[in-house]
């Protein structure tokens, strides 16, 4: 590395850096990317340029979603994220980020991870009648769509796939 670009030299995270205008993954230059722009999204695999988003984990490696609308919605812990109108994940069958359903199952771990990051603030239920609380609304919770809803009443997105909320 030129003697210039240490001081131009950001690292990220344990994956990610940037160097002037562009960002490297592992090591690799990411040639599509809008380096100054691009956000860790804390808490999860992903990434975004506000065009693009970006999934990068050891096992399944870099990959990039293009064409995506913004904005994206992001949950921490979560393995899915959401655009305008789709659902993604990050698939460790074809290491690809893909569109899924709405109907799509959420494990029971996800979606206890996702609720108690972001609507309980890891935090404990106060008493017996808290935690029956959390527990049924676990059980309602089902599928990707029902996640995001619960967790984004406001997003204001038009999910396929997902319930509209009632009033």
């Amino acid at each position: 590395m030129p003697r210039d670009a240490l001081d131009a030299f950001e690292v990220l995270s344990p994956h990610y850096a940037r160097i002037g205008a562009r960002l490297y993954c592992r090591g690799a230059w990411v040639p599509e990317a809008a380096a100054e722009r691009f956000q860790l999204i804390p808490e999860t695999r992903f990434a975004h340029d506000g065009e693009r988003v970006y999934a990068f984990t050891i096992t399944e490696g870099l990959d990039v979603l293009e064409g995506a609308s913004s904005p994206f919605y992001f949950l921490p812990c979560c393995e899915h994220f959401a655009d305008r109108r789709h659902f993604y994940w990050q698939s460790s069958w074809t290491r690809r980020i893909e569109r899924v359903s709405g109907h799509t199952r959420v494990d029971t771990y996800e979606k206890k991870a996702v609720l108690l990051a972001f609507l309980w603030h890891d935090a404990d239920p106060d008493d017996a009648l808290g935690d029956a609380s959390r527990m049924q609304m676990l059980e309602r919770v089902r599928t990707v769509a029902e996640l995001f809803r619960l967790a984004l009443p406001q997003a204001g997105a038009h999910w396929s796939g997902a319930p509209v909320p009632r009033d």
